[in-house]
């Protein structure tokens, strides 16, 4: 029988400086047939033209080749959305433009559905990096063991853990799925512009969808210093996130711990969302001495008055 095709969706914003390296990585698979699909999200530097370039040289490496660029900025979730509604492949593997793919990664992925045919969504193992190729450092391998212990539960309880934090390991790099899933059933949600992942996550596994794991390596997964998530010691929040956060629990996140009987969870969670709200409005979310002082009283009032 043919291979099944799979399409690779690359998602791009201002990686003018890694796209090169990200699109030889898909080069370098060992499987096909592959569709490569690069969306651009109106990058401001030379990203889109390396991409039309790079993919009118390789274009006979692929089923297809299409460079598609945005009018302007949408966010994470439209950026995935645009590329993925134009997969025609029967898988779909997702990468950030500074991102790599292991030689084997689709192979891998691919051979794990044939062996394993009730699988929509499977995750793998990823190697945190820095650096540029000549001076290229490799950090840890990543999930750990205990949320590694999560994908072997069912659906339901995937869902619980995803709701409650307990289940916070999940290599979001690494992800490999039927295209249909998350083309036609659950595209990813644009309200949350700056947070695609958790989301997504809840609404897959609420509805019953269970996450598989490969625990090999498939994914080289790149620090950046200027990722939405990095830590600033200035400051108290990586406030785009923290705002994505709240909205999420608003709309959605709270509901699911009161449907899962976890009012007292809830009300953490508000509590938490109370104190960024101080820290980001009254002290404009700067860690200073008199602002750590206040957090901490108020943490404490919090605590003992809003139960």
């Amino acid at each position: 029988m043919d291979n099944p095709q799979v399409s690779v969706v690359v998602i791009s914003y201002n990686s003018a400086k890694t796209i090169a390296e990200t699109l030889e990585s898909i080069r370098a698979q060992t499987y096909s047939p592959l569709e490569l699909i690069v969306s651009d999200d109106a990058s401001t530097d030379d990203t889109a033209a390396i991409a039309r370039e790079w993919a009118e040289k390789n274009r006979s490496r692929f089923v297809r080749a299409e460079v598609i660029v945005a009018e302007k900025n949408g966010g994470i979730p439209a950026n995935l959305n645009r590329g993925i509604s134009a997969a025609r492949g029967e898988y779909l593997k997702s990468i950030a433009a500074d991102d790599i793919l292991l030689p084997d990664c689709i192979e891998k992925n691919i051979k794990f559905f044939e062996q394993n045919p009730e699988t929509q969504v499977v995750f793998s193992k990823i190697r945190r990096f820095s650096g540029p190729p000549e001076n290229r450092v490799f950090h840890d391998s990543y999930p750990d063991e205990e949320n590694q212990s999560y994908f072997s539960k069912p659906a339901h309880e995937q869902f619980r853990g995803l709701v409650t934090e307990k289940f916070w390991g999940i290599p979001a790099p690494s992800l490999f799925a039927k295209t249909e899933i998350l083309r036609d059933v659950f595209p990813y949600d644009e309200k949350y512009r700056f947070m695609e992942d958790y989301p997504e996550w809840c609404r897959l596994s609420r509805s019953g969808i269970k996450f598989y794991f490969i625990p090999e390596e498939t994914v080289l997964y790149r620090l950046n210093s200027d990722s939405i998530s990095s830590e600033n010691k200035k400051t108290f929040y990586p406030l785009r996130l923290w705002e994505t956060r709240k909205l999420f629990f608003l709309l959605e996140w709270r509901d699911y711990l009161l449907e899962l009987g976890l009012p007292e969870e809830a009300k953490r969670r508000e509590r938490d969302f109370l104190l960024f709200d101080f820290l980001r409005l009254v002290f404009k979310n700067k860690r200073t001495a008199t602002a750590r002082i206040f957090r901490h009283i108020l943490s404490r009032f919090l605590k003992a008055f809003l139960r």
